[in-house]
């Protein structure tokens, strides 16, 4: 019994449609039986999905599942292009007689295999019974097996026709590109004609053919998209019959062809805008970045330096394009990575800017750039004063919300007290003596003068486009100056002891409202961080032509790797919690003792607290 026989007696469906025949258990029982190696291969899974033990010997297999577990999926692309092949002529009830080498486990067996379409039960894949028929094909030497596998595995196109065009071979290259039209013609017509788009291109190759070793031809193809093949005929003889043959070796050169075509349309259409004139347009070769080419428009542009043949990299202003930048800028270009450039020129009034917009082309065969020139100075002249007047107006908005800041922070401790002298009027309003109120009402009126100061010393700084506060010193007394600011910050904070052990100090120039508001800040500070009760000591001397005044709280204190941070804008300690503050306040003092000429700093001190100590010039440096 032969496997073809097995299979037609034992099929699960003997009528299939598509040429799978679905084989159940009972016909794979006999084929099991036979001498000669069967497989099943199955097209989807790339894998041996059945084997009698003819073919476990054939592939050295030590066991079915060993044989069923192994991966062929790792193919050429001629495999699998002939595999599908198989597969579409399985489908049309064909089956396929030929010669395949094999590898297993490494060794290199060629033999003549009967294939056809089968299905392991009525729903399995598609799958392709193998049946090897014999190991010995042609018996070729080594040499001309080789040259069959490079026949099959080659991206060349190669078919073997009979004199009158029906096929003989073609290989896998060839069978995917012809396969449908070979289907078409069914075997019958002129297959050679067929090829072609028009008819008379295989007349005139045949002709050629006649009276040259070989004949080559360009020519489109009755295929889909039409594309060109670069085909060589020859006239040879068959070896399996002795008749006369045609041997067709083809290649697809549709993308060269249009390539062609596009650097041909080129040139005409470059050439055209360069008469037309519109816009300065310049030809530049890749590789020397000699000028080739230029329109009117351009010698207008760029005077006398545009000369023809000469490098362009004269055109480029002194300095903006040296060699280097020059060649990487055309190399980027002519290698695509960039499209447009701006560069700056020279031309007859003197240096310019200009956008290029470049593409790379081919002019008289030499790899070249073109580029269209648009003078763009003005539009950078523009540009550079609008920059201007956005920095500008940046600067103003910045300084205005510094000084909205400033005032927000700056006017609260005035206005405590304010509304401290105000709440002791109304509560004691009875028990004042006249000299009493008119002291009260003094005080009030000193405090809304220094926060009226405040308030013009802000707007002025926002109205000039100051980087700072507007400072004007005057001879004052620095010790009564501090005397003052503590009393009447002791009259909004009552619980706090505030201790003050003073030298007498000189007269020195001092804007006497910023200074009071310096202290102001330090007493708030020093209040809001405490521990407890607030404690609070305020000592200087007088030393090497300075005043030094130190500040000394009992509070939270102050982390030294924080000590220089916290004079920032809005920045604020790590062991502040949740006390309420927008971070403003040391950098407001460090501002106004910096216009003094002085110094400010946080300074180590024994025990819980911080100290911070201020130093300011007795003679400010004009």
């Amino acid at each position: 019994m032969t496997a073809q026989s097995a299979i037609h007696d034992h099929a699960a469906d003997k009528g299939a449609a598509d040429g799978f025949r679905p084989l159940g258990p009972e016909a794979l029982r006999a084929l099991q039986g036979l001498s000669s190696p069967l497989y099943i291969y199955a097209f989807d899974t790339q894998r041996v999905a059945w084997a009698n033990a003819a073919a476990l010997h054939f592939w050295h297999a030590s066991s079915v599942e060993e044989l069923l577990g192994r991966d062929l999926g790792d193919q050429s692309t001629s495999t699998s292009i002939r595999l599908n092949e198989y597969r579409a002529a399985f489908a049309r009830n064909e089956e396929r007689t030929e010669g395949w080498t094999f590898y297993p486990k490494g060794e290199p067996v060629t033999a003549v295999c009967h294939c056809s379409g089968v299905r392991l039960g009525p729903d399995g894949e598609d799958a392709m019974l193998v049946e090897i028929e014999a190991i010995r094909p042609y018996d070729l030497l080594a040499g001309e097996l080789r040259a069959v596998e490079a026949l099959r595995h080659s991206p060349l196109m190669i078919s073997l026709l009979s004199s009158s065009g029906e096929v003989l071979m073609r290989n896998p290259a060839a069978q995917a590109c012809f396969g449908a039209m070979d289907t078409a013609l069914d075997g019958h017509g002129d297959h050679f004609t067929a090829m072609f788009a028009d008819p008379a291109d295989a007349t005139v190759l045949l002709d050629a053919a006649q009276t040259a070793p070989f004949a080559r031809l360009t020519a489109p193809l009755a295929l889909p998209g039409a594309p060109h093949h670069a085909i060589q005929l020859s006239l040879v003889t068959d070896p399996a019959t002795g008749r006369s043959a045609r041997l067709v070796a083809q290649e697809d050169i549709s993308q060269l062809t249009q390539i062609r075509h596009k650097l041909a349309a080129s040139e005409e259409s470059l050439q055209a805008v360069l008469d037309l004139n519109v816009a300065p347009t310049i030809v530049v070769a890749s590789a020397t970045g000699r000028v080739l080419n230029a329109n009117l428009s351009a010698s207008r542009l760029l005077g006398p330096r545009l000369v023809l043949g000469e490098p362009a990299i004269g055109l480029f202003a002194p300095d903006s394009a040296p060699e280097g930048g020059y060649r990487a800028m055309f190399d980027d270009i002519a290698s695509g990575r960039r499209t447009t450039a701006q560069v700056q020129l020279q031309g007859h009034a003197g240096t310019f800017w200009a956008a290029a917009s470049c593409a790379r082309i081919r002019y008289e065969n030499e790899d070249a750039i073109v580029a269209v020139l648009t003078d763009i100075d003005d539009l950078y002249r523009t540009a550079a004063d609008l920059e201007v007047a956005l920095s500008e107006e940046r600067l103003t908005t910045a300084l205005q919300k510094r000084s909205l800041a400033f005032a927000t922070h700056e006017f609260r401790s005035p206005l405590a007290q304010i509304d401290s002298n105000a709440q002791r009027l109304e509560r004691r309003a009875d028990q004042f003596a006249p000299d009493q109120v008119r002291d009260v009402a003094g005080r009030i009126r000193a405090t809304v003068k220094r926060l009226l100061h405040l308030i013009d010393t802000a707007l002025d700084s926002g109205r000039g486009n100051r980087p700072g506060l507007a400072c004007f010193p005057a001879p004052s007394d620095l010790g009564r100056l501090i005397d003052s600011c503590v009393r009447a910050f002791a009259e909004t904070q009552p619980a706090a002891q505030i201790e003050v052990a003073l030298p007498h100090l000189p007269q020195i120039d001092l804007d006497r409202a910023l200074i009071e508001q310096v202290f102001a800040n330090l007493l708030s500070n020093a209040v809001k961080y405490a521990s407890g009760t607030p404690r609070i000591r305020i000592d200087g001397d007088v030393t090497g032509g300075a005043i030094r005044v130190r500040v000394r709280d009992h509070g939270i204190g102050v982390d030294p790797a924080d000590s220089e941070r916290l004079f920032g804008e809005y920045v604020r300690g790590g062991n502040v919690g949740a006390r309420p503050g927008m971070g403003l306040g040391l950098s407001i003092v460090r501002h106004i003792i910096d216009l003094h000429g002085g110094t400010i700093r946080f300074v180590p001190c024994e025990g819980p607290g911080a100290m911070v100590k201020i130093v300011l010039p007795l003679r400010r440096t004009p």
